[in-house]
């Protein structure tokens, strides 16, 4: 082999030349390969499992609805404001306003869960009302923000399909008790029932009737911001979900003045021994310690 001779006539090894080019231009294109090759090995693996939380049918971001719970504000005369809006300058401006309205702390709740598709799907969300009679769920993962109670196509699911864990009370909302809703633990008869002080909220999963490989989620909270933080939760632990039962459920309490101090009280068809179980995942270090048993607000119910 020749050597390759320098304007000043110093010989330079061919050897050396080539290593010199693998190190400045082709391991760098191999290493941006190999990162992009690995990059998207982990996002197909990743697929895989939303689709097990989220059912195969989530394949194609069609398939994914979120229904939303309206709210019919009571028709009064036009003389008459309903609502109020506040500036910047914190003047208010009375308006009589729409009839119809959506919670802000759903759309926030809906948000949340909403970025769990943003990392699959460049399309946007697909979302309804809970009142709309033409919504086809054949087919379908159906993303349910609120409660059975406040949202009619989340009610209307689980009077089909039966709960081997759990049931939703309707109770009476009152001064003294802000809760419409109260979870039960069927077998052990213990209601989590919400105050003005604690609240509880829940993730449920539970199989589409209508089309194997598709579910219904039901994301809600006794309160607005327990919503929100079911929604917070949902979309920090969704992958808790791919080894659970289809269907599955987790029960959050936490203040109602501070949703970001929640800690998981039980969870429902996931692989654990025992029912209830503690978390310090998603919590802060300084999460108060607290039982749901000492919650005066939880009670024994017969079953």
């Amino acid at each position: 082999m020749h050597s390759v001779a320098l304007q000043n006539g110093g010989p330079i090894d061919p050897t050396t030349v080539f290593i010199a080019m693998i190190e400045i231009i082709i391991f760098p294109i191999l290493t941006f390969f190999l990162g992009w090759f690995i990059n998207k090995i982990r996002k197909q693996l990743k697929f895989r499992t939303f689709r097990k939380v989220f059912g195969q049918i989530a394949e194609n971001p069609e398939n994914i609805i979120f229904s939303l719970p309206l709210w019919k504000v009571k028709e009064a005369s036009r003389d008459d404001t309903r609502f109020e809006k506040i500036g910047f300058d914190a003047t208010t401006e009375a308006f009589y306003g729409p009839d119809d309205t959506v919670a802000f702390d759903d759309l926030d709740a809906t948000a949340h869960v909403a970025s769990i598709l943003a990392e699959f799907f460049p399309t946007p969300v697909n979302f309804t009302l809970d009142n709309d009679r033409s919504l086809e769920i054949t087919g379908k993962t159906v993303i349910m923000i609120g409660s059975p109670l406040v949202n009619l196509r989340a009610r209307s699911v689980l009077e089909l399909v039966k709960q081997p864990h759990l049931d939703f009370i309707d109770q009476k909302e009152t001064a003294d008790h802000p809760a419409r809703t109260g979870i039960l633990d069927k077998r052990k008869g213990l209601l989590y029932d919400s105050s003005g002080d604690w609240q509880y909220s829940m993730i449920l999963r539970v199989p589409n009737y209508r089309t194997s490989g598709a579910y219904f989620f039901l994301v809600f909270g006794a309160h607005a911001a327990g919503t929100l933080a079911a929604g917070i939760y949902l979309k920090n632990n969704w992958e808790d979900f791919k080894d659970a039962d289809p269907a599955a459920g987790v029960v959050i309490e936490m203040p109602r003045s501070d949703i970001a101090h929640y800690r998981v009280v039980a969870k429902y068809g996931f692989p654990q021994k025992g029912d209830e179980i503690e978390s310090s995942k998603g919590q802060p270090l300084g999460m108060p310690q607290f039982n749901p048993k000492d919650n005066k607000n939880t009670a024994r119910r017969s079953v």
